[in-house]
């Protein structure tokens, strides 16, 4: 069980090789926080006392999609941020869920939630993120509707989504409707739940996330989607984003999983 209180053992400057990140995390003692630089947490102290408060409004419309990520306020005497803590199973997976984060702030072609930092706990590690209550994930539209104009509308953040993140080098690794967000103020989309996200040097992973989102429709949008209407808002706007940014034979990949729908 997490505490609600925790307190700050220092900074994590980002730039650092991430062997250096690792052993800062790793040194971390139970029950405190490694806080990332430059983001709004940072002004706190080694030592200072931070407190996390959950609140339920912050729920709203994502338990669905959060399995095991908890929200609410983490506050100091003159700060308090809304955030969102996630449990991972090791620092391996904390740590490149991390990094992958910076190099998507850094390529700036989606954006992701801000990093905060790494929480201690017994045998444990957590991420801390800003949390937007703005945005939410597509399967809460999805979720008990037929209404043609906003499955459109989820297929196009789906394609969106995974080109920019294709455009920025990097594979999902669990592509699919509940992985995918977007802002209801501005429209933008947003990078979640990264886990299972890598570095795809080779251009497979392109493939592996075309098929995993079309595979698992079915899964979320009822009845099923004709291959037209794939096409139409899916595979056509995820090509038409990429263009010039992957090869001939990467472009050939995905053309050839549109023909085999």
């Amino acid at each position: 069980m997490l505490s609600s209180e925790m307190r700050a053992c220092g900074i994590l400057h980002q730039d650092q090789p991430k062997r250096k990140l690792r052993t800062a995390i790793e040194n971390t003692p139970s029950g405190q926080l490694l806080i990332a630089n430059n983001t709004p947490l940072s002004s706190v102290t080694r030592g200072q006392r931070l407190t996390f408060t959950p609140v339920e409004d912050y729920y709203t419309g994502r338990r669905d999609a959060t399995s095991g990520i908890m929200f609410g306020n983490m506050s100091t005497n003159d700060t308090e941020i809304p955030v969102a803590i996630k449990h991972h199973d090791n620092i391996a997976s904390a740590l490149s869920e991390f990094c992958i984060t910076q190099h998507l702030i850094s390529e700036g072609h989606v954006k992701p939630y801000q990093p905060l930092g790494f929480l201690s706990g017994r045998d444990s590690i957590y991420t801390l993120s800003a949390f937007e209550g703005d945005v939410v994930s597509c399967d809460t539209i999805t979720d008990g509707t037929d209404n043609p104009k906003k499955i459109q509308k989820v297929l196009l953040v789906g394609a969106a989504t995974l080109a920019r993140l294709h455009k920025s080098g990097v594979a999902h690794g669990d592509a699919q409707i509940k992985n995918t967000a977007f802002s209801v103020k501005t429209g933008e989309e947003r990078a979640i739940d990264l886990t299972s996200s890598y570095f795809d040097k080779s251009g497979r992973g392109i493939i592996d996330d075309m098929h995993s989102y079309i595979d698992t429709l079915p899964d979320y949008i009822s009845p099923v989607l004709d291959d037209e209407h794939i096409k139409e808002y899916f595979i056509d706007p995820y090509l038409s984003l990429v263009a010039g940014a992957l090869s001939k034979k990467q472009q050939d990949s995905v053309h050839r999983v549109t023909n085999n729908l």
